[in-house]
């Protein structure tokens, strides 16, 4: 496991919202598995390169992320600036249950 998902800065909470990540003009679909203040983590079919810096939308436009780690097609984002705690709740109440 990545040193990045061992030392995240907040909790994550599950999710599984669906969303889009941005390569050049093209949209690309995501899945938020779990998301906190200052990171996600994704499943996409076709991930973002490692170090890559691309701007996520959730449901709601949460900012550019910078990928810190890619497993298959799951992926760690860290926000460039992180979200606030009414973000994290905004896109956790579009989550289907």
């Amino acid at each position: 496991m990545p040193a990045e998902q061992i030392n995240r800065a907040a909790r994550r909470q599950k999710s599984f919202q669906p969303g889009t990540w941005m390569n050049g003009d093209q949209v690309i679909t995501l899945h938020v598995l779990d998301i906190s203040e200052s990171g996600a983590r994704a499943h996409s079919p076709m991930p973002p390169s490692e170090g890559r810096c691309v701007p996520i939308v959730c449901g709601l436009p949460l900012g550019r992320a910078v990928v810190r780690w890619v497993s298959a097609s799951t992926f760690g984002l860290e926000f460039v600036v992180p979200i606030s705690t009414d973000t994290v709740a905004a896109v956790l109440k579009l989550t289907p249950r």
